[in-house]
């Protein structure tokens, strides 16, 4: 049960987002609802409510230490009466000074533009990452038909996402800045 968990995002603020692990099932949409529930009903006396960005973090890394996987549900309710605006929709926190955990997120709906499903925040800034920082790093935008048709694709995608956070640390170990490396891209695809 330690690996299943519900997400509430009430607003885009970060302190809103609340992290419920050790339920599965969402029998409210209303947060107050569920606490409620949770707080009374001797079925969910496993279940703890994990507030704060760094908290939820810090459970979901535990977790995984643990048991190398975790399924957690989006609010997806929150996320459609927002109009599917990106700072509400699936949470991904990462840890950009953590140099040692790589957390990828698999989506075949992660586009670009405020209509991405995942929402890639920085732990401790709190910052919203843009797309251009998360995508295939963080978060990989799944192909269901390259899936499907390629046996090895998902470690492809592993390995693109490794790639891509290596150089990353390595231009932040030696001081270059991410506007530097995006006009490097630009001139070799000019020429």
């Amino acid at each position: 049960m330690s690996q299943k968990a519900l997400y509430y995002r009430l607003s885009d603020d970060l302190d809103d987002a609340k992290l419920i692990t050790g339920v599965h099932t969402r029998i409210s949409e209303n947060y107050d609802v569920m606490k409620d529930a949770l707080d009374s009903v001797e079925e969910f006396e496993d279940c703890q409510v994990h507030e704060g960005p760094i908290h939820q973090h810090q459970e979901i890394l535990e977790t995984l230490k643990k048991h190398s996987s975790m399924a957690i549900q989006e609010d997806l309710t929150n996320w459609q009466k927002n109009d599917e605006h990106r700072e509400v929709a699936k949470l991904l926190l990462v840890d950009q000074a953590d140099y040692n955990t790589l957390h990828i997120f698999f989506d075949d709906s992660a586009h670009e533009g405020e209509d991405c499903i995942v929402d890639v925040r920085d732990v401790i800034t709190k910052e919203v990452l843009p797309y251009e920082k998360f995508i295939n790093r963080y978060v990989i935008k799944v192909e269901p038909h390259r899936a499907i048709l390629e046996p090895d694709y998902f470690i492809k995608m592993i390995e693109i996402a490794e790639r891509s956070r290596d150089d990353e640390i390595d231009r932040l170990e030696n001081g270059i800045p991410d506007e530097q490396v995006d006009e490097e891209e630009e001139e070799e695809v000019e020429q």
